[in-house]
């Protein structure tokens, strides 16, 4: 998040345009976008301390389920990068390739500007 007010006031103007253009693409009112928005981000904001934990477990069957089930969810809201790395992860999955924790960050930081984009974590 910017700081400045004049920062801050860009970012809303970016934060509203897109919530517009988003509720146009999906057909919803930008009121039923922004509850569905919070129900994504309370679903995911915590995904990383969760995916870090099942990794350390090396429970994989859960780990592509986890994977799979937000690839979802970002398809359903049109977010094309984060559901990029999510394909990436769960092919990677497929081929029975052992995932660390450090392979994770590009998605970490893709979902962390989703949650700033909509300012998720102050709606």
């Amino acid at each position: 998040m910017l700081h400045s007010s004049s920062g801050a006031a860009i970012h809303s103007a970016n934060t509203a345009s897109c919530l517009k253009t988003l509720s146009l693409q999906l057909g919803v009112s930008e009121r039923t976008l922004l509850s569905i928005l919070r129900l994504f981000y309370d679903e995911y904001h915590a995904l990383p301390d969760l995916i870090n934990a099942t990794i350390h477990q090396q429970d994989w069957s859960a780990l592509n389920g986890l994977i799979h089930k937000m690839k979802g969810s970002c398809s359903s809201l049109r977010m094309e990068a984060l559901r990029a790395h999510l394909i990436s992860l769960e092919s990677g999955l497929k081929q029975r390739k052992v995932l660390s924790v450090e392979d994770m960050q590009p998605l970490y930081r893709e979902l962390d500007l989703v949650i700033d984009r909509y300012e998720l974590a102050t709606k």
